[in-house]
């Protein structure tokens, strides 16, 4: 399919802007800029939004409903995206406010050691630390040990990761996992690298300096827990909802993952989505297709967390 319009306006509205790329600035200028753009769309209202420590670590929990002392089904925990470097609880508040309401679900969303400052594997181990705090302290928070992970780039990247973990470490246990055009292969090295490396939102280099951050130029790149797709054996992993934009540099390595695990027997359900750009469901301010994506996420929590 051709590019969407609005995929084609917003690589238009990047060329006359001719903004600087986040590696052409310092760690401090990307990050502030990252988390001012202005393209992330209206944050709804929720019931509840509250900051709390789990382990040690900052989450920011948001409740779509008042239900009093009611236990929900199940409880997301999503990881923002930004390349591991950039991005926060802030830059994603808007994303989890639509997620809880999609999904009908408390979300958790975590604020994770960021590179260069912690390299791998901070961001993996407080991921993966704020999950088993959950599934002991959850009473506490009036939230469900039944956990759902969720996360977009980067993010989607630690989500798959923790999922590993899970498997590896004995849990905590997981419902599923959504993974929203999730960084997977650190070799860069697919198709759509090379269709996409340029003029696409996301680019090849910028990937390269995401990684170069996060792992530096050694053999971390070949470990599954900061490259999910090196990993061996994907059977025992989380049913996985898996999302790819047509146009992006990642699609290619989502597609491969979801491959993958279908192969391993996990319950699979792959979304390609038709002439999208990278971060699309992020930036809702510019992307009608956010909305609908998201409330095709919601319906897959909500099956997970009734099957449950």
């Amino acid at each position: 399919m051709t590019l969407h319009p609005q995929s084609k306006s917003f690589i238009e509205a990047m060329r006359v802007a001719d903004a600087p790329a986040w590696q052409e600035m310092t760690i401090e200028q990307a990050r502030k800029t990252f988390n001012e753009l202005p393209i992330f769309g209206d944050a709804p209202e929720v019931a509840d939004v509250a900051d709390h420590q789990l382990a040690g670590i900052n989450v920011r929990i948001y409740r779509p409903q008042a239900d009093g002392d009611a236990i929900p089904p199940a409880t997301i925990v999503f990881f923002h995206g930004g390349g591991w470097v950039l991005g926060g609880l802030d830059s994603h508040d808007a994303l989890c406010r639509r997620l809880a309401i999609a999904a009908d679900l408390p979300v958790v969303s975590v604020e994770y050691r960021q590179p260069p400052e912690d390299p791998f594997p901070a961001a993996a181990e407080d991921c993966f630390t704020v999950c088993d705090a959950l599934s002991v302290e959850h009473g506490q928070l009036n939230l469900s040990a039944n956990m759902i992970l969720a996360g977009d780039s980067a993010g989607g990247n630690l989500a798959a990761v923790v999922g590993l973990m899970a498997r590896e470490r004995g849990g905590p246990p997981l419902l599923g996992q959504v993974l929203i055009y999730p960084v997977l292969d650190a070799s860069m090295s697919t198709d759509s690298y090379q269709q996409f490396a340029t003029d696409h939102g996301l680019t090849a280099e910028t990937m390269a300096w995401f990684w170069q951050n996060y792992t530096g130029n050694t053999s971390a790149r070949r470990n599954p827990l900061a490259c999910p797709d090196a990993a061996s054996d994907f059977s025992g992993l989380p049913p996985t909802h898996l999302i790819v934009a047509e146009y992006d540099v990642l699609r290619d390595e989502g597609l491969q993952f979801a491959r993958r695990l279908s192969d391993a027997g996990v319950p699979t359900t792959l979304e390609h989505c038709d002439g999208m750009l990278h971060g699309f469901v992020h930036f809702a301010g510019v992307f009608d297709e956010a909305a609908i994506v998201t409330k095709q996420i919601g319906k897959q929590c909500r099956r997970w967390a009734s099957a449950d």
